[in-house]
């Protein structure tokens, strides 16, 4: 029968089952360990010199499913030429295949650092608790962030694993004032054929903290707002100094209208005709000489008799008599009243046609044949 009930054997490691005899005996048994997809033949040999146990190895292959449940495979004994003498016990037994794979991996893969981070641990992890020492190495990956620039490697090359836990990778942040985009690296794991690597990379950025504004200055945003405040406060005066000097600009064109509207002379009226032109210095004269007369002194005494007023001569017409008394009678024909020098002057300005198309107001009111004797 076997000699245990029950094996243990790592994934990928060497199975051994021993069959065992409790006395000699007279002829070879022949015997048959199977289970699962193993199998194997073996036999005693006869006589007293026959050993008492045999072993029979099995290869357990080895497998990269990572974290899987341990397996068991049934195993039985049976003798292949039965004999009522023989007996077989135990005759099953049960072998356990322990996984052999180890996880490790970093816990994220993306983390984001600011650039004033200073020293940076980035954790990596194992699965479960291991028998031998399991070691990974560490490969950096320059990105946009250089080593020796943006940032340094300041642990080891390589993690190891004694047990299950957490292990960490040392990196240190450069924290420049250079004003730049944010930038990133990788880290890489790299281990044997025992041990998957999950996730086996990740990517660090580095926040940049710094802007244009210079170093020197300790409170840049507020200087940023004042300057801002005062840019508003003066455009607002200078639109509001645009307005009042349109508005004064507009003022005294008003003004200046109102006076050249007061100091323009009254123009002349435009006629259409010469008979409205004649009539119209005809009426200025007649209201010119009697505002004339009207300015004078009048008489004292008004109880003067109808007859006697016929004679009255006003100071003007007494002038005019003298005047024209001292002319010769050559001289007096010549005479002409101020309303017949206006009339001619009048006349002379109209041209031949309409010259001859004047009428005088007293002819114009006659009948047809004493208009045309009057001509």
């Amino acid at each position: 029968g076997f000699e245990s009930i029950e094996y243990t054997v790592d994934e990928g490691g060497t199975l051994e089952v021993v069959v065992v005899k409790s006395a000699p005996f007279d002829s070879v048994i022949e015997f048959e360990v199977a289970g699962g997809n193993f199998s194997a033949v073996r036999a005693f040999p006869d006589g007293a010199s026959s050993p008492e146990s045999i072993s029979i190895f099995f290869q357990i292959p080895d497998d990269v499913i990572a974290l899987e449940p341990p397996e068991t495979i049934s195993f039985t004994l049976a003798v292949l030429d039965p004999n009522p003498q023989i007996s077989v016990d135990p005759d099953t037994t049960t072998v356990t295949i322990l996984d052999n794979d180890v996880l490790v991996g970093f816990k994220a893969d993306i983390i984001t650092v600011p650039e004033d981070a200073g020293d940076v641990f980035i954790p990596v992890t194992i699965s479960q608790d291991v028998h031998e020492p399991i070691t990974v190495d560490i490969l950096y990956q320059n990105g946009s962030a250089m080593e020796q620039s943006d940032f340094f490697i300041t642990g080891p090359s390589s993690l190891t694993f004694t047990s299950n836990g957490t292990r960490n990778i040392l990196i240190s942040i450069a924290d420049d004032t250079e004003d730049e985009p944010d930038e990133t690296f990788i880290i890489a794991l790299v281990s044997g054929a025992t041990v998957i690597v999950f996730p086996d990379t990740i990517t660090i950025t580095i926040i940049d903290n710094d802007d244009e504004t210079p170093t020197g200055d300790k409170n840049p945003p507020v200087i940023i707002i004042i300057v801002t405040v005062v840019i508003a406060v003066l455009a607002v005066l200078l639109i509001a100094a645009i307005i009042i000097i349109t508005i004064l600009i507009g003022i005294m064109r008003q003004r200046k209208k109102r006076q050249s509207k007061l100091a323009l002379p009254t123009p002349e009226p435009i006629y259409d005709d010469p008979d409205s032109y004649y009539s119209s210095v005809l009426d200025k004269t007649e209201n010119k000489a009697s505002t004339e007369i009207s300015l004078q002194p009048q008489p004292e005494n008004l109880a003067i008799p109808n007859q006697q007023q016929e004679n009255i001569t006003s100071p003007i017409e007494q002038q005019e008599n003298v005047a024209y008394g001292a002319l010769s009678n050559q001289q007096q024909e010549n005479v002409t009243s101020p309303i017949e020098q206006q009339e001619n002057v009048a006349y002379g300005a109209l041209s031949s046609q309409q010259q001859e198309n004047v009428t005088s107001p007293i002819t114009q009111q006659l009948p047809g044949d004493q208009a045309e004797e009057q001509c």
